[in-house]
């Protein structure tokens, strides 16, 4: 093996340390998932949502004006003349200002002083960011014209700078976004990114009270809400005859981890909201899991919770506050389950529920097979 000099080893040493080198990651084998909804403010105070682009690829650029890093950039104006190259192409470019100290007057002073041609939305609380697993300013995520990821991380391959000087760095946004607008994949799905860490406020709960309900369960028993006050209750909504939702089960995704936090006072139950699964079916089916299976073919708990899919998932902490909404994982196709790569968003909030500590998430967008709603009456 050949010996590096000595000089070079050094400085990659120290950026790998920092977490500032952006290399290219393996291209993952899974298709594209979708991007998680969201609303922000503006530098107007207008409010601004992903669904308001349906149709468009757009790009979500993380933004700190106090990091050297990203000051960079916007003084060589690498952004800002890629969203303008792209503007005409249907490309919508957003910038998220994830910092913690900063708001919305001051995203609006930075952005007129500055002449950015593109919104800047308020993100202080870093729901979004943590969302979207912004790590560094800057950090790039572009969403393809079905708002699907199609590409996350660096903007270059230039961490120290040398290359933009040079007019030489390879841009990893401004391939991807070349590709998507001639219709093809995007080669590199995946970079390392570099800069500044996202400068986070601490995450807070959700704090919105649970709704209450009382549900029969497969032995006919009563089970409420209010009778399990104390204690950290996780609803999982499932259909045996979604695929989604039994690839999860033989997986023993959800079952595994019932049985990992029981001795944590956590209590799983499962609802049933598909309106032709009959308490016969429940009984019968119950046999398979190791918590109760609670009946609501009418709907009404199902709507109460805004329960969207097979697998949706509900976590509500001791005191009654609904903490978290949305997937069990972020892996829609499958592919990262069979890898053990999955990264288990309810797994990471009940370990920091149990530990006493802020939970990361408070929603995602969950995925699955609709959830099979009697209709109303």
């Amino acid at each position: 093996m050949k010996r590096l000099p000595n000089g070079l080893l050094v400085v990659m040493v120290l950026a790998l340390v920092a977490g500032q080198v952006g290399v290219a990651a393996d291209k993952p084998a899974n298709p594209p998932a979708p991007a998680f909804a969201f609303t922000l403010k503006d530098q107007d105070g207008k409010d601004v949502s992903l669904k308001d682009h349906a149709g468009k690829i757009v790009v979500l650029e993380w933004i700190n004006w106090e990091c050297p890093f990203y000051r960079r950039h916007q003084n060589a104006g690498t952004m800002k003349k890629l969203a303008t190259k792209y503007a005409d192409k249907g490309v919508v470019w957003l910038g998220i200002n994830s910092t913690k100290h900063h708001d919305v007057q001051k995203n609006k002073k930075w952005q007129q002083d500055n002449d950015v041609p593109y919104p800047v939305l308020d993100d202080h609380e870093g729901t979004v960011g943590r969302m979207f697993s912004a790590r560094t300013t800057p950090q790039i995520v572009i969403l393809d014209k079905k708002h699907r990821l199609a590409y996350n991380g660096a903007i270059d391959d230039d961490p120290r700078g040398s290359k933009l000087k040079e007019g030489t760095a390879r841009n990893y946004a401004d391939q991807a976004l070349a590709e998507l607008i001639a219709g093809k994949e995007v080669s590199m799905p995946k970079t390392r990114p570099y800069g500044c860490t996202v400068k986070y406020a601490p995450p807070k709960p959700a704090g919105k009270e649970a709704p209450a309900f009382t549900l029969k369960d497969e032995n006919d028993k009563d089970v409420s809400l209010s009778d399990l006050a104390g204690k950290t209750v996780v609803l999982e909504w499932i259909n045996p005859d979604c695929p989604i939702w039994m690839r999860h089960f033989r997986s023993k995704t959800m079952i595994d981890l019932a049985s990992k936090y029981q001795k944590k006072d956590v209590v799983w139950l499962a609802i049933n909201t598909t309106h032709y699964w009959t308490q016969a079916k429940n009984k019968q089916f119950a046999e398979n899991l190791p918590y109760p299976i609670l009946n609501d073919q009418d709907g009404t708990v199902g709507r109460k919770y805004g329960a969207k899919t097979t697998p949706d998932m509900r976590i509500i902490d001791a005191k009654g506050n609904l903490l978290y909404s949305g997937a069990i994982d972020d892996d829609p196709s499958g592919r990262k389950l069979k890898k053990g790569t999955a990264k288990n968003y309810v797994d990471e909030i009940l370990a920091q529920v149990t530990a006493g500590k802020s939970v990361s998430y408070t929603e995602t967008r969950p995925y699955g097979c609709s959830v099979k709603y009697a209709k109303r009456k």
